[in-house]
């Protein structure tokens, strides 16, 4: 399965790098995590060129939802408009914009979490 992974990158905090870090390594290990620029080199215009075909060729879009981000707004709501699964997630003890934990489109799922373990679980029990 091709994942593409949304994700806080910008504004992600220290704390939750290493959260960041650990999700990709082990969805790496389980499935095929499509590549994305971040914070590297590029024009704004070509990361978002970028990312949204890599939405396109994923089967599954992850958003790690733990921390507020536009971007990881913006790509749940693009994924779902070119209908594309989405499983949104975010560590247990961190509030959530209801506009992500009440999201009713039928190829979406919220889900929170207390370790990285559970979010591959998830990823491998999610139904569309």
């Amino acid at each position: 399965m091709k994942i593409y992974l949304a994700s806080s990158i910008t504004q992600a905090s220290k704390a939750l790098k290493p959260v960041i870090d650990e999700l990709k390594e082990k969805v790496r290990a389980e499935f095929e995590l499509l590549d994305f620029f971040g914070l590297g080199p590029g024009e704004a215009k070509a990361v978002f060129q970028h990312n949204i075909q890599q939405m396109h060729n994923a089967d599954l879009v992850l958003a790690e939802c733990s921390q507020p981000s536009l971007g990881v707004g913006f790509e749940i709501g693009y994924a779902l408009s070119i209908n594309k699964p989405v499983l949104a997630v975010a560590l247990s003890d961190v509030s959530v914009s209801r506009m992500i934990t009440g999201n009713p489109h039928p190829k979406y799922k919220f889900q929170r979490y207390q370790t990285v373990d559970e979010v591959i679980t998830a990823i491998k029990n999610f139904k569309v």
